[in-house]
């Protein structure tokens, strides 16, 4: 109820702060928010305004994006992705922004709502959710609330109790699914760049653009691939369920996590479901996240004998270093671990 009461103050707020679409006559009967280029309405050349949700989407854009674009994150630092209340302030961002792009998937539902209710002839919106076609159609996977190495997964509850399915929400720390994502996001953002009065020079540098960052991320996923294989089959403790997509790309398994209600604290019984994984699986590493309190973590890490390093989900805005950064973590308490399982 408080994220509906919020997208709605949010339209509310801005019926009249919608950039104007000058000389373009009247709007489009239909919602372009899938970067097809319909509406598409001249304008003189101008730096193009792109706002993103999260910092890795930052980091992605910026790899993309032409000189001299403006782009906006508008979750900070620090701020862990579940649980973020989107203020009016951010919508107006939004609603003045040439391009936004977003995860999707039930994570940022009031981005998502407004983008979809309040189309503009001047602005594109696009997923990742649906860049990646998880949105419509996607099987979710099932499982039993108790199955083993999966009860964060058995509560179908994300942030603030928003039900959005059991599809991972992370897919941005998989590098093969962001290197399926470039072409959908690139032609997003070619689109907004003509309505910015780019050229066809332009439009086509843009292109290559594109192919340089399906080759960066493809030698990325066999970087990744050369450190993590030795380690193939190996168990890891996290602190919230966001690293199971990354584990699945490169043969790794998620033993337990700490906190299967990202925005809720961790119950005794899980802290003891925590423990037994440790034990079983012979980890010698708890994996904490910035984002969250690490008091919980430390108790049983104190109490199992196991070391916490940490692995962040989200970065500062630099993709590939998030994902290194990450990796390289993972390593270093794989080593703790000796020869363990």
């Amino acid at each position: 109820m408080k994220r509906v009461m919020c997208v709605g103050l949010a339209a509310a707020m801005l019926s009249g702060c919608e950039r104007p679409n000058a000389g373009a006559g009247p709007p489009p009967a239909a919602a372009n928010t899938s970067g097809s280029g319909a509406g598409q309405v001249a304008a003189a050349k101008r730096a193009m305004r792109v706002v993103v949700t999260i910092a890795p989407l930052k980091g992605l854009v910026a790899e993309l994006a032409p000189a001299g674009t403006e782009i906006t994150m508008l979750m900070q630092p620090g701020r862990s992705e579940h649980g973020y209340e989107f203020t009016p302030a951010d919508i107006q961002t939004i609603s003045q922004a040439d391009a936004v792009v977003y995860v999707g998937l039930g994570l940022e539902p009031t981005v998502a709502a407004f983008v979809e209710k309040r189309v503009s002839a001047t602005r594109e919106a696009m997923s990742l959710g649906r860049i990646l076609k998880l949105e419509e159609g996607a099987k979710p996977h099932e499982h039993k609330p108790d199955e083993p190495g999966h009860s964060h997964g058995g509560n179908e509850l994300g942030h603030d109790g928003h039900h959005h399915g059991p599809i991972d929400v992370h897919v941005w720390l998989d590098p093969v699914l962001m290197k399926e994502a470039v072409p959908g996001l690139n032609e997003m953002l070619m689109t907004a760049m003509k309505r910015c009065g780019a050229t066809s020079a332009e439009i086509e540098a843009q292109k290559g653009k594109g192919a340089a960052l399906v080759e960066k991320l493809a030698a990325l996923d066999g970087e990744i691939k050369e450190a993590l294989k030795p380690f193939a089959g190996r168990s890891i403790v996290t602190h919230h369920a966001a690293f199971g997509r990354l584990a699945e790309r490169y043969g790794l398994k998620v033993a337990e996590v700490l906190r299967p209600i990202e925005t809720s604290e961790p119950t005794p019984a899980q802290m003891a479901a925590v423990a037994e994984a440790i034990r079983k699986e012979g980890i010698k590493t708890i994996f904490i996240e910035p984002q969250f309190d690490a008091t919980a973590a430390k108790r049983v890490a104190e109490l199992a004998g196991v070391q916490v390093m940490t692995l962040d989900p989200l970065g500062r805005g630099d993709y590939f270093a998030l994902l290194r950064e990450n990796v390289d973590a993972l390593v270093k308490g794989f080593a703790a671990s000796g020869n363990s399982r």
